[in-house]
């Protein structure tokens, strides 16, 4: 009866973890198309806000389906490069950790299931998992693509910085809209839809927006540059 009972405990969290990885993949797409022309880095990525609310959801037993969400969306992000096979592993678990450990920072800060309804526990939770947290995945890629050569030594602080202002970005829209789903307590939560969605949803179609800018103007950058070569 034990034995049947682990059986099946293991069937569901191989099961759940293989909804996050394949939800991972999905949101991980999604940033993708936040990427300037010839940068492999976006501006934006929404998979790291949905790691972050599954793992506070769901607990470390999901922290397979991140990890392997996480590889098939960095070995899609550079066409399955073999040379970068490194980058990808490295990547793939700084992603995994960095959800840990935001998530591990805010149970033991704040409490976790909570409702966050006063100012110092919304701050705490941005604060821990977005903007410390994400330091951790920061360093490993930029670390994992300088030693895949995928960027020279000088250009790390800008592939740091980039990296962690995407993954801060991804928890500050994306870790809110997961919870207002899934999140106990679940009448509280779910009244959140509107007065947490719509700002949510304000704060992403800026971002949108400021990166239809940049492109743009990236692109006409690289215009005026091969007209100067030519």
């Amino acid at each position: 009866m034990a034995h049947r009972l682990l059986l099946i405990r293991l069937g569901r969290n191989l099961i759940l973890a293989g909804i996050v990885a394949g939800a991972y993949f999905v949101f991980g797409l999604l940033g993708l198309l936040f990427r300037f022309y010839g940068d492999p880095i976006g501006i934006l990525m929404p998979s790291a806000g949905m790691a972050l609310a599954a793992v506070l959801l769901f607990g470390n037993r999901i922290l397979p389906g991140v990890i392997l969400g996480s590889f098939c969306v960095n070995a899609w992000a550079f066409d399955f490069k073999h040379a970068y096979l490194l980058f990808y592993i490295a990547s793939a678990f700084g992603s995994a950790v960095t959800a840990s450990v935001g998530a591990s920072m805010i149970r033991k800060k704040i409490g976790f299931p909570n409702a966050l309804v006063d100012l110092r526990s919304i701050i705490l939770f941005m604060l821990l998992g977005g903007l410390l947290s994400s330091m951790i995945s920061a360093s490993v890629v930029a670390l994992s693509m300088l030693y895949a050569g995928i960027i020279a030594l000088q250009e790390i602080p800008a592939a740091w910085l980039s990296w962690w202002l995407a993954d801060i970005l991804g928890v500050l829209i994306f870790t809110p809209i997961m919870l207002t789903f899934f999140a106990q307590p679940y009448p509280i939560w779910s009244r959140r839809r509107t007065t947490v969605g719509l700002p949510v949803a304000f704060g992403f179609t800026l971002v949108f927006l400021l990166f239809c800018y940049m492109q743009e103007v990236d692109q006409k950058n690289i215009s005026v540059n091969s007209r100067k070569r030519r």
